[in-house]
């Protein structure tokens, strides 16, 4: 994209790859407009605006900013546990669409563990969208969604629990790798893998639950310029609501999650008026919100399948949900944790 272009898009205010900069992104904690990502949209906007269009002169080479520094190796300490998705690589075509893979591991735990840090690795980067690990209680066959151990995708962190809180998981549970790959053009061969660090029980006081306000029963008709799809969690006893994910693919437009207390009291707890897919963001609360017993949370995700939505794969045809990025999911992830001690 030239410079020129750029700044077209900028006043046009549609086009992804400046999505960030086009739209102002508010976030809202129960009163308090936060920019938790420490970026001015509309000041950005209206600064790069008037840079291209003066003819885009450079600037003093002594205000640049030092150059960033990435580290090499993992975000949390060293793990007491490493974990490959399976015994050999998965082999990634060049091109295609390669359907989500999911890989089971048994990881013989043969007590309960409870997981304080973890942090799930690609092997090669070039060819990993994301990547999901859920636990699989005993007994069972499927994955449990309320118990993601790690997660994967460009830019987030690793999960680091403190005071005490901690991820229990049941002796004898399995793994579920959850991968989604993006072909490149070359034959790639990946081996993906996840680190835990783990807490003994004595210190241990909560046990961190995720909770999810999801709907998997809508479709959005062709061209659809608002649709608007909904789903509530109610929570069964008290609790601190620690952090909000919202997630959609591409066809997402804006996301709200709006609470209702027992006593009548409503509040917008987070308001995303333009999301982007690229940015899947975990948005924690800077004091945790107690949560009374029969609280309620409504997420509101609006989904744009029109022409005008340039991300969209194709507006002609309707969309139900699906694992492919160009098909819908409509989740309302968030994190809890008892308000009294459990142990």
């Amino acid at each position: 994209m030239s410079l020129d272009d750029f700044a077209n898009a900028l006043r046009a205010q549609r086009t992804p790859e400046v999505f960030l900069l086009a739209h102002e992104r508010v976030v809202r904690y129960h009163g308090r407009i936060d920019d938790q990502y420490g970026v001015g949209y509309s000041k950005q906007r209206e600064l790069i605006s008037a840079w291209v269009e003066n003819g885009m002169p450079e600037g003093d080479a002594g205000d640049l900013p030092e150059q960033p520094e990435f580290a090499e190796g993992w975000q949390i300490q060293k793990p007491h546990q490493v974990i490959a998705m399976r015994d050999r690589p998965f082999s990634v075509p060049a091109e295609g669409v390669v359907d989500y893979k999911r890989f089971v591991v048994d990881p013989q735990w043969d007590k309960d563990k409870y997981i304080v840090e973890s942090e799930a690795r690609p092997d090669k980067r070039c060819v990993v969208h994301h990547i999901l690990v859920y636990v699989i209680p005993p007994g069972e066959k499927r994955r449990d969604l309320r118990q993601t151990l790690a997660g994967y995708a460009p830019g987030s962190p690793a999960l680091q629990l403190k005071d005490g809180i901690a991820i229990e998981v049941e002796a004898g549970s399995k793994l579920l790798f959850e991968m989604h790959y993006t072909p490149n053009g070359t034959p790639t061969d990946d081996l993906s893998y996840v680190g835990f660090r783990f807490a003994k029980k004595e210190d241990v006081r909560k046990r961190l639950r995720r909770r999810l306000a999801a709907n998997h029963k809508f479709e959005i008709p062709a061209g659809a310029a608002n649709h608007a799809v909904r789903a509530t969690y109610v929570s069964r006893q008290e609790e601190n609501l620690l952090s909000m994910s919202p997630h959609m693919h591409l066809r997402g437009k804006s996301i709200r999650y709006d609470i209702r207390f027992p006593d009548g009291r409503e509040d917008t707890l987070l308001n995303v008026p333009n999301d982007d897919f690229k940015w899947q963001l975990k948005y924690i609360l800077e004091e945790p919100l107690t949560l009374p017993r029969g609280t309620r949370i409504e997420c509101t995700a609006v989904f744009e399948n029109s022409e005008y939505n340039l991300a969209n794969p194709n507006p002609s045809k309707p969309e139900r949900w699906g694992d492919q990025s160009f098909e819908k999911m409509m989740i309302g992830f968030m994190d809890t944790v008892p308000v009294k001690d459990e142990f």
